[in-house]
């Protein structure tokens, strides 16, 4: 009978169970015993490289001491077997040649052979308000533009955008997709431009840069900060965009605060920022005024005009490049229109666009009336001081309002780190705590498990880290996700049983807020879509209806500055950037986050310090990058 052996079996393993202190203790290991070494086969007294198949001590020792140095710097397995490759390809090789030398002499030899010297940054001083002197790494423009068209893995017809003549920047308007705002070109601030720089009879060959800017930490306090500036093409397709290899840098700013208890006035530490912008911009005023850069491209023969099309940043750091006030106190406007404070919340703005000659005249006014001058940029909400991005010469597309009307608000900070976090915290406080939130959190819980066994790849990724109305503990995009499983949740009988409760909603009530889910997540994926022009035109009502839901439909406490916001306002004009720059994923700053990766975190792991590091010197005052 197999139950009575199974009985046996228990019987038998409970005798090997003593109890010591009351705890059972299972005695089941029993070492074997040491085999003597006239049973071990070659036994030796003494450990020999030979036991192990090595070919002589010095591969065994060769081998121990990179282990060794592989773990002491944390690198990866899979890189030691590849090293272990190319010493095995080299070794094996009839001419071993000269010995290897060390890294920068390496690095000299493949610098002369390629002529790729004038890549490398260049130290320049920047004098600070304090005194002091910053040292920021800039890199030649004319070196880094040339880099791109001169790469043949780059410079394919794959990675170019449809419907365009990249050596002339002419559109092709009988090209059917040039009839939706889809690619760079398709926006309507795009011939404006290349007539601007290259004329309307082809001669030069445009050269639209898409510049990105927002500072990158390596560390949880922001001490080892830095901003790098980047650029690429706007010839280019989105997904060569994407990709890091079709973006340059220009420079990197140090963290001016670093060792500082406090900067002084802000205004001075603005300045100080914008006396480095300046200095990272030089060598684009230079080419600029030099006539372009003349080159030979793909086998043709050009003259390339470069010009900055637009900016992609968060809002902080569009604030700081305008030199506008912080946008998170009460009372400041939106960094580039006319539009009050008050008016932040309106969902269909009539926006009047600030022009450039308006904070020219003001600070030459300061010059001669100061205080005059001074009323002036405060009404404009705009620091007094010598702005980068105001410079005679710099080249920028827009001829009547400068940067301030080239730097759309995106939705990686306006609506997934910003308004769908705010509805977030509002149902926080709408839904009370205890067994609702817990129900709902179980629910969120199912829905995300079963959505990643399903074959569509293409929901938005979500977060298991908290609960699903928790905003601290996830990054952006997955926030967006969150929002896309409460919009499931709410459509299941246990989720409708629990929000509609909590909530307190009619029938009719409840189908709108429903209705309100989805037409929020679709209007963002109709953002980055390719849509007919006519269509986007007509679209402000109905962008209105949905943002005035929201304030509806998510109330934010009494003691905030409510929607009076100015990612509310970025949102309500996103429209108007569509039609200039094309769809709006062409300025989406996910690309730009993730190639921090390749720009800030990749080099600052290779140093010793562990990341890219601002270092001040206590004697001389430098602050640089290494």
């Amino acid at each position: 009978n197999d139950d009575d052996d199974d009985e046996e079996k228990d019987d038998e393993n409970d005798d090997d169970i003593d109890e010591v202190d009351d705890f059972p203790v299972i005695q089941r290991f029993e070492p074997h015993p040491p085999i003597p070494d006239e049973d071990i086969p070659h036994a030796r007294n003494t450990f020999e490289p030979t036991m192990l198949n090595f070919a002589s001590p010095a591969a065994f020792t060769l081998q121990l001491g990179m282990n060794e140095l592989f773990n002491r710097n944390k690198a990866s397995l899979k890189m030691y077997d590849e090293m272990i490759k190319m010493i095995n390809t080299y070794t094996s090789s009839k001419r071993l040649g000269t010995e290897l030398v060390q890294r920068k002499a390496f690095l000299s030899k493949v610098e002369d052979i390629f002529d790729t010297s004038s890549l490398k940054p260049v130290m320049g001083t920047v004098r600070l308000q304090n005194n002091s002197v910053a040292t920021v790494p800039v890199f030649d423009m004319k070196s880094q533009i040339l880099s791109l068209l001169h790469d043949v893995n780059i410079m394919c017809e794959d990675n170019f955008a449809k419907g365009i003549d990249i050596f002339t920047g002419i559109v092709d308007d009988d090209y059917e997709p040039n009839t939706h705002y889809g690619e760079i070109h398709t926006g309507d601030a795009w011939n404006t431009a290349r007539e601007k720089f290259c004329g309307k009879d082809g001669k030069y060959m445009p050269f639209g840069m898409v510049v990105f800017a927002d500072k990158s930490h390596t560390d949880l306090h922001g001490a080892l900060s830095v901003t790098p500036i980047t650029f690429t093409a706007t010839f280019f397709n989105r997904n060569a965009r994407n990709n890091p290899k079709f973006w340059r840098p220009i420079a990197y700013l140090p963290n001016l605060g670093y060792g500082k208890d406090t900067y002084g006035a802000s205004r001075d530490k603005l300045q100080d920022e914008h006396n480095c912008l300046a200095f990272a911009l030089k060598s684009l005023i230079e080419l600029s005024d030099a006539g372009g850069i003349r080159t030979t491209v793909m086998g043709k023969e050009v003259v390339v005009k470069p010009f900055i099309h637009f900016f992609i940043g968060d809002t902080e750091g569009n604030n700081k490049m305008l030199g506008h006030y912080s946008s998170s106190s009460k009372g400041v406007p939106y960094r580039d229109c006319r539009c009050r404070f008050d008016q932040l919340n309106i969902t269909d703005p009539k926006c009047k666009y600030t022009r450039a000659g308006e904070f020219q005249r003001a600070m030459r006014l300061v010059h001669s009336n100061e205080n005059e001058g001074m009323k002036l940029l405060k009404s404009m909400s705009r620091h007094c001081l010598k702005n980068a991005l105001f410079q005679p010469s710099l080249p920028l597309s827009d001829s009547i309002h400068g940067a301030n009307r080239m730097m759309p608000p995106e939705m990686l900070h306006v609506s997934d780190a910003g308004l769908i976090m705010y509805m977030q915290e509002s149902l926080q406080g709408l839904i009370t705590g205890g067994r609702s939130r817990n129900d709902l959190d179980r629910l969120h819980i199912r829905l995300y498990n079963d959505i990643r066994r399903q074959s569509e790849r293409d929901f938005p990724r979500g977060s298991l880290r908290s609960g699903i109305l928790d905003t601290t503990r996830c990054q952006s995009s997955e926030r967006k996700g969150n929002f896309f499983l409460l919009m499931c949740i709410a459509h299941t009988a246990a989720g409708e049983f629990i929000l509609r409760h909590e909530l307190k909603f009619t029938h009719t009530h409840w189908q709108r807020w429903k209705e309100f889910l989805q037409l929020y997540l679709a209007m963002e994926v109709w953002f980055h879509d390719s849509n007919p022009k006519d269509e986007v035109r007509r679209a402000r009502p109905a962008i209105s209806s949905v943002l005035t839901s929201l304030q509806l439909y998510f109330p934010r406490q009494a003691d905030s500055n409510q929607y009076n916001l100015p990612k509310m306002h970025g949102m309500a004009k996103m429209q108007d950037y569509v039609c200039l720059f094309g769809s709006a994923i062409n300025f989406y700053g996910g690309p730009g986050e993730a190639s921090h990766k390749s720009f800030v975190n990749a080099p600052g792991l290779k140093t010793r310090e562990g990341g890219c590091v601002s270092l001040q010197n206590k004697q001389r005052g430098n602050i640089t990058i290494l």
